[in-house]
């Protein structure tokens, strides 16, 4: 009896009528492993986040979220460009 709680506890995966998963992960997994990146390292998922993370590559994203200086931000530097800053070095005081 005792062993066959042992083996009901850790799963049998050589019981007949049970098949191993060989497949890669297809299209659908890989929009889960983005949901879960976006929610785990980021603030979630914005309005087209999942789909570009997950055709970019959940790994291809976190080494790039771990190297900020290969992000392109010219879009923003274009926006932000107009404003004005107190430059480094000078007087900062505002």
């Amino acid at each position: 009896m005792a062993g066959l709680l042992v083996l009901a506890a850790i799963g049998t995966p050589a019981c007949p009528g049970q098949k191993k998963r060989k497949n890669p992960p297809g299209a659908k997994d890989e929009q889960k492993r983005a949901v879960h990146a976006l929610n785990r390292l980021a603030f979630g998922p914005r309005p087209g986040d999942v789909e570009r993370v997950a055709q970019m590559g959940v790994d291809k994203w976190i080494e790039l979220q771990l190297r900020p200086e290969k992000i392109d931000d010219s879009a923003l530097d274009s926006r932000l460009a107009p404003f004005r800053t107190p430059a480094h070095g000078h007087d900062a005081s505002w």
